[in-house]
């Protein structure tokens, strides 16, 4: 206002100063009008429905509280400080995540390293003396077992090995042949698979003067975990008299088991 001004212009008959008598006085109220200086956070008063769109990138600073997040956020419903393996559902661990010495572990929790175990397994032997007929080739008939892992040895009726899985086996068979009156020639101990021949080993006695020597064979053989089946059979050469497969503290033995391939 002018310095010639008079009060009574300023005053109403209330007595209130008349803002329109005033010089630089702003004619409303409209944020509009401010176009200077700061306004008091105080002075503030704002709800969360008047805070427009915000971008992420405009917070800077603090940390949210949990109860801010939404429940489809990972760390809302997932301990990442203590969490299970259960929640590990995809993706590979790279080696860096492994400590370079690992802890140690029981082998008993080792149970299918190599391709399994050397099962199905057997061993049977003759119990009693068998005898074999000169010149003729003889199943060796194997009556007894010392086990048999899965029941795949026929020790009463074939004396025949099938086992029922499929794979590389080790079978061997050691006989004491034994000429009950005379000497032995030589000795021919047989493998057969499936009814045939498949390997066989030949022992000669030293210019005919022995009665009783052993006699072994032994083969890696594939089986077909169904069909396959093994037998042993002997040919004994002698002069005259007779033959047998002595049983003397079992002598005379037959058994496989299945390799780790």
């Amino acid at each position: 206002m002018t310095k010639a001004r008079d009060i009574a212009d300023l005053v109403d008959a209330n007595g209130d100063i008349v803002s329109s008598a005033l010089d630089n006085v702003p004619p409303s109220n409209d944020a509009s009008a401010l176009t200077t200086g700061t306004i008091d956070n105080a002075r503030i008063s704002l709800d969360a429905n008047e805070i427009p769109s915000l971008d992420t990138a405009k917070i800077t600073t603090g940390t949210f509280a949990d109860a801010r997040m939404p429940s489809t956020v990972l760390n809302s419903n997932v301990d990442l400080t203590n969490l299970s393996a259960s929640n590990l559902t995809s993706g590979t661990l790279p080696d860096a995540r492994f400590p370079s010495t690992l802890p140690a572990v029981s082998g008993a929790n080792l149970t299918n390293i190599q391709g399994g175990t050397n099962t199905p397994a057997f061993d049977a032997y003759l119990n009693g003396n068998q005898s074999i007929s000169d010149g003729v080739i003889t199943k060796v008939q194997f009556d007894t077992e010392f086990f048999d892992t899965d029941g795949d040895y026929d020790a009463s009726t074939n004396y025949r090995f099938t086992p029922t899985t499929a794979g590389k086996y080790y079978v061997s068979s050691l006989i004491k042949a034994e000429a009950t009156s005379d000497v032995i020639s030589n000795v021919s101990l047989y493998i057969y698979k499936n009814g045939s021949s498949i390997r066989r080993s030949v022992f000669y006695s030293a210019a005919n003067k022995v009665n009783a020597f052993p006699a072994n064979v032994d083969a890696i053989l594939d089986m077909n975990g169904t069909s396959d089946y093994l037998e042993i059979f002997i040919y004994i050469d002698i002069s005259s008299g007779s033959a047998a497969c002595d049983a003397d503290i079992r002598a005379c033995n037959f058994k496989a088991f299945k390799l780790i391939t």
